[in-house]
């Protein structure tokens, strides 16, 4: 009977961490996301959104024409003033993330005419994999972040948020995206300071 009186109270113990531990880790996408619209606001042409994948995860997205040159991982002005700013909010908190993934998107079009061809792009894998690549390499060069925390991925055409029946302008162009995934820690959560 000892036993499982002993067994209850751990079971409860552990819960209890489990809870705790989550309940920060909402603190936590809470207070990046209330950073991130203060502190990136939409430019002309460029939308971010938030949205949280589960638990430990959220998804930032960021979408508009004027985000990369066409055909091109070349990022506009506009887009690599908005993308510092939004990795040097997410370099500040760095210490909450266990990785920091940059996913590339591509509309179900695949790269034509003249502008593509120049700029070599055989198909939407190799477009998606360059633009979230040059994002990596633009958060690795701010030095907010350690190497071992980013990764980049090219999805192509296969993860579209449009109906895939709709082949307006307007539901291409929210295709073709750049998707941050931030992976939360729990370490450290127990034992650290509550302003982490």
């Amino acid at each position: 009977m000892l036993l499982v009186l002993v067994l209850f109270i751990l079971a409860q113990f552990l819960n209890y961490e489990q809870i705790f531990i989550q309940e920060e880790i909402d603190r936590r996408k809470e207070r990046v996301e209330t950073q991130i619209h203060a502190e990136t606001v939409d430019r002309e042409g460029i939308a971010i959104e938030v949205v949280s994948d589960d638990d430990l995860s959220q998804r930032i997205r960021v979408t508009g024409e004027l985000v990369f040159e066409e055909c091109r991982d070349d990022l506009r002005p506009t887009g690599r003033e908005l993308l510092m700013t939004l990795g040097t909010t997410l370099g500040r908190n760095q210490s909450f993330f266990e990785s920091v993934q940059v996913e590339g998107h591509a509309d179900r079009q695949g790269p034509t005419g003249i502008v593509c061809q120049q700029a070599g792009i055989e198909d939407n894998w190799q477009l998606s994999a360059q633009r979230a690549t040059e994002v990596v390499r633009l958060f690795s060069s701010s030095e907010l972040f350690e190497a071992a925390q980013l990764s980049s991925v090219g999805r192509g055409e296969y993860h579209p948020l449009s109906d895939p029946s709709d082949t307006t302008a307007t539901a291409l162009s929210r295709d073709r995206r750049i998707e941050i995934v931030l992976r939360y820690s729990q370490q450290g959560i127990l034992g650290g300071s509550p302003d982490d």
